[in-house]
């Protein structure tokens, strides 16, 4: 964002010729990048940002949250009503993490739902570092957590790349019972549902938040205020009903006409 456009007065709210209408990030902390988000404000560049837990400031500046609290809050809550169904209400359960405060709040209500449903479930957690994905540190992690306690029969991963490699990794252990379960899949984890090895994922796909941070965009130009995770169609995909082929699936199906119908543009 530095240097996009020059400004003539610090007090300027008025957008530079050269200045975007628009900036998204995906994760990036607000509070880390504020002089950044101060610039654009002065600019008169909306901020979006998707995936953090914070509150949207102003309108111009950081003033669009996507994929926030809320909706990861409800992503936690669907995954607990699913594993108390689904284990009687007698499940020990990993959950698989990385240090990302959106991840926290997924966590955090997913516990306190699970526990206000279950008070006898069991819930440990296992943070993996952002560089450990996809190596055999990360599955190795996991299955030595399962190995030092075999009643967890569960694994909730809050992303799919966290679990690449993981089923087969459990199989040479020997720990065949363990069910796989989580939010965002990846290719790999939409494979693992369609060949049954997983057991379900809340599909928190890409191309989803790329649209719902551009609906938020629109949302505030077209109303001049901030706009607070507007919302997010959630799927749950299970062997049964995740669709056949090899590509990843975008729920629900008819997105685009659900959006330009919602933004009457054609």
């Amino acid at each position: 964002m530095t240097g996009a456009c020059r400004i003539s007065s610090p007090s300027s709210t008025r957008r530079c010729p050269s200045a975007p209408p628009a900036i998204w990030l995906v994760a990036a902390a607000p509070a880390a990048i504020q002089p950044q988000i101060d610039e654009a404000k002065k600019a008169g560049v909306i901020v979006a940002v998707s995936s953090v837990p914070d509150q949207a400031q102003s309108m111009p500046g950081f003033a669009v949250v996507t994929n926030g609290r809320r909706t990861n809050e409800q992503v936690g809550e669907i995954e607990a009503n699913m594993l108390a169904r689904e284990s009687k209400c007698a499940a020990n359960v990993a959950v698989v993490s990385l240090p990302f405060p959106i991840l926290k709040a997924d966590t955090d209500k997913f516990k306190s739902t699970l526990a206000s449903l279950c008070p006898q479930c069991k819930v440990s957690e296992v943070l993996l570092q952002p560089q450990d994905i996809g190596t055999p540190n990360a599955t190795n992690t996991i299955v030595s957590k399962l190995q030092a306690s075999p009643s967890t029969k569960y694994v909730y991963a809050l992303a799919g790349n966290l679990t690449d490699g993981l089923s087969p990794a459990l199989r040479q252990a020997g720990l065949n019972d363990v069910k796989i379960f989580g939010t965002t899949p990846d290719e790999a984890a939409i494979a693992a549902l369609r060949d049954g090895s997983h057991a379900w994922w809340i599909n928190v796909s890409s191309v989803m938040q790329g649209w719902t941070a551009f609906d938020g965009i629109l949302r505030a130009i077209d109303t001049g205020k901030v706009v607070n995770d507007n919302g997010y169609p959630i799927s749950i995909l299970t062997p049964k009903n995740v669709p056949s082929g090899t590509g990843m699936p975008v729920e629900p199906a008819t997105y685009r006409e659900d959006f330009t119908a919602l933004w009457k543009v054609k």
